[in-house]
């Protein structure tokens, strides 16, 4: 996804803040009675040092969404939408997190595109980084997951500031010479007016895509299965799932609006 698509993904989530960063109450934004997001939760702790050089894939992505966390807050003002961008006053932070994307994705937005995008945003607050599977059919490419909480600065339809959150999958390869670096993926808008599917059916439906693509697993993916779910630490849980003869094992997380999403299935 390019930089616009991400940012414009960011810049269209629904909910409306007052002029205060502290979320407001799910009642007042519609959200299905018995059901609360959870608009107030904990931002990762942010490290004292980011490394020059991240080590691996998870500490590459987390390393990433903190530069761009520090640029966001020193940025006194968007930089132009259109002309030169300034000539000083550009954190330094924003260029630490593009020189963390692979050479491709940075041929695909140049630099000018990835500050004046991320530039429209007053806060970014990560809120998780997980490992994930790797895209299916390129073991050699890691996926990492990331939920992040934003505040947008005032534009057309957000008069004050737009209070929203994001989550989405990030690929990163090894590059010869330069290590761990993103080479694509993105955000898109959590929807906190909805509820999503029961986690036992997101575990079920992910075991049996797996099992699909199994030699001789096709009839297991049909059956109708077991499903046991274990809630873990840090909005974490794990769902066994038995299929005919195999058992899965699929780990999930809980967005702030709720919904589930799988990030490993294993046997």
């Amino acid at each position: 996804m390019h930089a616009s698509r991400v940012v414009a993904a960011l810049g269209t989530l629904a909910l409306l803040a007052a002029a205060s960063w502290l979320p407001a109450r799910a009642a007042e934004h519609g959200v299905p009675p018995g059901y609360t997001p959870d608009l107030a939760r904990p931002e990762l702790t942010a490290p004292q040092d980011l490394p020059a050089a991240p080590v691996s894939p998870v500490s590459t992505v987390s390393t990433f969404f903190w530069h761009l966390a520090h640029g966001v807050a020193a940025l006194g003002a968007p930089p132009p939408q259109e002309g030169p961008l300034p000539s000083s006053g550009i954190p330094a932070a924003f260029s630490r997190a593009y020189t963390l994307l692979a050479p491709n994705w940075q041929a695909e937005q140049p630099f000018a595109a990835f500050l004046r995008h991320w530039g429209q945003l007053a806060r970014l607050e990560p809120l998780a980084v997980l490992a994930a599977a790797p895209p299916a059919g390129q073991p050699s490419v890691a996926r990492v997951f990331v939920e992040v909480r934003t505040l947008s600065r005032p534009r057309e339809g957000c008069k004050t500031a737009c209070l929203g959150f994001g989550y989405g999958f990030f690929t990163v390869v090894s590059v010869p010479g330069s290590g761990w670096r993103l080479s694509g993926g993105g955000l898109q808008a959590e929807d906190l007016g909805a509820r999503g599917p029961d986690p036992r059916r997101i575990a079920l439906n992910a075991a049996r895509s797996l099992a699909s693509r199994t030699p001789g697993g096709q009839a297991a993916s049909q059956a109708q299965g077991s499903v046991n779910l274990t809630m873990g630490p840090e909005h974490q849980a794990t769902v066994r799932v038995v299929l005919g003869p195999q058992t899965y094992r699929v780990a999930l997380y809980q967005l702030v609006d709720g919904g589930w999403v799988a990030l490993r299935v294993g046997t």
